[in-house]
């Protein structure tokens, strides 16, 4: 039996987010990993690295974009979910 946060696992039910699956039901069990895209924060950084040899007025401001595209980019995570098949199709959980 498992029981963490938000979800539970027995040997009859799976419960995630207030939804109960019935184990019986269930023919296959896999995880998926959703990866977003960090293309936005790599073309803000690049972005500001071009303010930064704009001229002096436009350095501050560089630096501030590339600030934010470092935290944007480091901020970013992988989205893991449990895909399970049953009779109906896939479902994807959590």
């Amino acid at each position: 039996m498992l029981d963490e946060q938000n979800v539970k696992v027995t040997s009859a039910r799976f419960l995630v987010k207030g939804q109960t699956y019935a184990m019986s039901g269930i023919t296959s069990v896999r995880t998926h990993v959703d990866r977003p895209s960090k293309l936005g924060p790599l073309v803000t950084i690049a972005l500001g690295a071009v303010g930064l040899f704009n001229g002096p007025t436009t350095f501050l401001l560089g630096l501030l974009v590339i600030a934010e595209g470092v935290f944007w980019f480091r901020a970013i995570r992988p989205r893991y979910t449990v895909v399970l098949t049953s009779a109906a199709g896939e479902q994807r959980t959590c």
